[in-house]
């Protein structure tokens, strides 16, 4: 066994699949075996691989013609030779902190799938914490089970002892979901599985789907800019400090959200015991007011069709989902503890 296996998926990348295989090799944990899985790849990303594996022979590269999907099943082959304790995935345009792995690894000794915070690059270069939720705690677990992904490809792990166990493992996902949610959502349905959530920033997510005509030899300059600032130990800190400093106005954006909710939850409410009040008012006269037409018949209907407006209305119920929503305590908590110096898990 090794401490972790590692999978690259990889298709048309080119030169950032390089960049994203240095990130997952320059690991604190050394005892890792890498498994850069192409999937009908071009030249240029065969290039690139080849490059990786000259580079370190903890690689190995798995060529094969364009599969279903995503190439999904191939995944699953690396999976069933793999000798890593934990299996983690890194997207070929994405880079890891070099303690990643080591991260996942402790979260993972008391779980057995789990993720760690996603640091967003945005397309202006602003740096964000989009992805919030704590799978520790059951509605995000649901939330996942009702296709709502905040588990991005290359923040999650989870031990090969559970994947093996799962009725299903990687396999072609549906045209209408992402393939990394339709693989999460296998887990999330193992009842007693257990999931767990970190607060320390450990994946530089920089999407492909926010920049779809953006030119590779652009996105190459932008990866390697974020490639030496994590090279650097003092730039790694820089940007866990940024990543704390929007994790805290994400927070601060939510609470003026649930303030916002709350308010118009309240108003709702009073429309909703106004209506109802005005039908109490009439429904001693109702049957026999409807049946004469009379102006109470017409107001205790009209009083019905507004309470059934309110009840049907989208803002109450999008009210309602929002009060329930506990991140702001899971932020809290992240924060609190990054701040303290202690370790976020």
């Amino acid at each position: 066994m090794v401490r972790a296996t590692v999978i690259i998926p990889s298709h048309e990348h080119g030169p950032l699949l390089l960049l994203a295989a240095r990130s997952a090799l320059a690991q604190t944990v050394e005892d890792i075996e890498v498994f850069i899985v192409l999937d009908g790849a071009d030249d240029a990303t065969r290039a690139a691989a080849r490059t990786a594996g000259e580079e370190d022979d903890r690689v190995r590269i798995i060529d094969k013609p364009k599969g279903a999907r995503h190439g999904e099943a191939y995944r699953h082959e690396v999976l069933e030779a793999a000798r890593g304790e934990i299996v983690c995935y890194l997207a070929d345009d994405d880079l890891w902190f070099p303690d990643h792995v080591e991260y996942l690894s402790g979260l993972l000794q008391r779980s057995d799938f789990a993720n760690s915070l996603p640091l967003v690059v945005m397309p202006d270069g602003r740096l964000d914490v989009p992805y919030l939720g704590d799978l520790a705690d059951a509605r995000y677990r649901q939330a996942i089970l009702d296709d709502f992904n905040f588990v991005p490809l290359g923040a999650a792990g989870h031990t090969l002892a559970a994947y093996r166990s799962l009725p299903e493992g990687w396999t072609p996902a549906p045209r209408e979901l992402p393939t990394d949610l339709h693989m999460w959502k296998k887990f999330a349905a193992i009842n007693g599985l257990r999931m767990a959530t970190g607060g320390l920033p450990t994946l530089l997510h920089v999407p492909s789907l926010m920049r779809p005509s953006v030119p590779i030899e652009d996105r190459l300059a932008e990866l390697l800019h974020w490639s030496d600032r994590m090279s650097d130990p003092g730039e790694r800190a820089s940007l866990r400090r940024e990543a704390f400093d929007a994790l805290s106005k994400a927070g601060g954006h939510w609470f003026m959200e649930q303030r916002r909710s709350h308010h118009e939850l309240g108003i709702m409410h009073q429309r909703l015991d106004e209506a109802t009040a005005r039908i109490a008012a009439t429904s001693a006269e109702f049957d026999s007011a409807v049946r004469s037409g009379t102006a109470a018949g017409a107001r205790a209907e009209s009083a019905e069709r507004e309470l059934d407006a309110v009840r049907g209305s989208i803002a109450y119920r999008a009210a309602r989902r929002l009060a329930g929503i506990p991140v702001l305590r899971t932020i809290g908590r992240w924060v609190g503890r990054a701040l303290a110096g202690r370790e976020a898990r």
